[in-house]
């Protein structure tokens, strides 16, 4: 699954409510693993527990429906053709199985909604960028995961300047388009035999500068076109990789410089893939911790109204759908009681709580899922940052 299928499976997911909503995640392990050890054994293991958490449950139908999902998902189960990881996600109103491509923590969840805390979170550390190699030569687009980088195919993106459709016929005559050509674009400096030529030609010299001027510019907007759908379709951004006057070139004419992470200079159109992933991972990291250190500092300085901290008045805000970005740590956890039908937070839950009040064994789980059902962003931060904040903060739309 693409990075961006993923973020829409998880809003369907944050949006389905119903017990027992059964929430199943588990690692795959690496090939020439042991029997006893196997993801079929570790799928019926899960499976089994399960079934064990549920037993005391009143609601035989629920309780069967939810036995005949996992039954048959076992059965089918094709794990050569699954990912790093499994989500397997049955309720009595919903069934369904994701193979992804991170590594999960393995864990049984049974609540009123389906756990996404631990996919939002790992695939926020997956950090997915493309690494655009760009030179008049060669264009090459890789799909990184941290270190990791594989050749991805990008629909209409031409493999040099010469890709047929780049220049086009109207090039290849003597007409000379004029119509909005960049003569800013430097151009090489000509040798001395070319230089006594332009002398003796002044205007044929213009016309071919002309030209070469209006067959980058077509160049680079080909590029720039297949790249930026392609990165808005897969929610991705992008390192460039090139020399200075190439990158330079491109950007000069993009409308995509907003999705640009960073770039590496230098001619790398003969780099082996792990020697560019150890090129534009840095790049990658610094630009994803400046951005996290901006909301930090956001924080630490935004006005009163569009700020707040702590479990409880961060989940009335992002009831109201006031939140734009949740910060959380990592691996903050708390129990909570839901109450005023859902509009706020009790933390010191009675032992006889009962009625219609909802217990939350993670309200964080649920305030991620109230925050993405309302368009709002998930920060993941490292434990301690949000000590002065309780460990839970939210920069507010309003």
């Amino acid at each position: 699954m693409t990075n961006q299928e993923i973020q829409e499976r998880i809003k369907v997911l944050s949006n389905q409510s119903a017990y027992p909503s059964v929430s199943i995640l588990f690692p795959l392990a690496e090939a020439g693993r042991p029997t006893f050890n196997s993801p079929e054994h570790t799928l019926k293991v899960m499976i089994q527990e399960t079934y064990q958490r549920l037993g005391a449950m009143e609601d035989e139908r629920a309780l069967e429906s939810i036995k005949s999902k996992l039954s048959s998902i076992a059965k089918n189960m094709k794990f050569e053709e699954a990912g790093k990881s499994l989500g397997i996600f049955v309720s009595p109103e919903h069934e369904e199985v994701m193979s992804l491509p991170f590594q999960v923590d393995r864990n049984v969840f049974i609540g009123d909604n389906f756990q996404i805390r631990d996919l939002v979170k790992a695939r926020n550390r997956l950090d997915e960028y493309i690494v655009l190699l760009l030179s008049e030569k060669k264009v090459l687009a890789l799909r990184g995961a941290a270190t990791q980088l594989s050749f991805v195919e990008i629909p209409g993106l031409p493999s040099d300047k010469g890709d047929p459709g780049v220049s086009g016929n109207a090039l290849d005559t003597d007409e000379i388009i004029t119509d909005q050509i960049d003569t800013s674009i430097e151009r090489d400096s000509p040798s001395p035999d070319g230089l006594a030529d332009q002398r003796a030609h002044p205007d044929q010299s213009s016309i071919a500068g002309v030209r070469n001027d209006e067959k980058t510019r077509y160049f680079m907007t080909r590029v720039d076109n297949a790249l930026g759908k392609y990165l808005t379709e897969e929610g991705l951004r992008v390192v460039l990789v090139g020399v200075d006057r190439t990158l330079s070139h491109y950007k000069k004419f993009s409308k995509y410089t907003d999705k640009i992470l960073g770039e590496v200079h230098g001619n790398y159109d003969f780099a082996p893939a792990p020697a560019i992933a150890d090129l534009a991972w840095p790049v990658v990291q610094q630009k994803l911790q400046e951005e996290k250190n901006t909301l930090l500092n956001e924080l630490e300085n935004i006005g009163r109204n569009f700020y707040v901290g702590g479990i409880a008045s961060v989940w009335r805000a992002a009831y109201e759908g006031r939140i734009r970005t949740l910060l959380v740590e990592e691996n903050y956890q708390i129990r909570a009681l839901a109450q005023d039908e859902g509009y706020s937070l009790l933390l010191d839950i009675p032992e006889n709580s009962n009625g219609s009040d909802k217990v939350m064994e993670d309200a964080v789980d649920d305030l991620i899922e109230l925050v993405m059902s309302r368009a709002g962003q998930i920060v993941f931060v490292n434990d301690g940052e949000l000590e002065k904040h309780q460990r839970v903060a939210a920069i507010c739309r309003y």
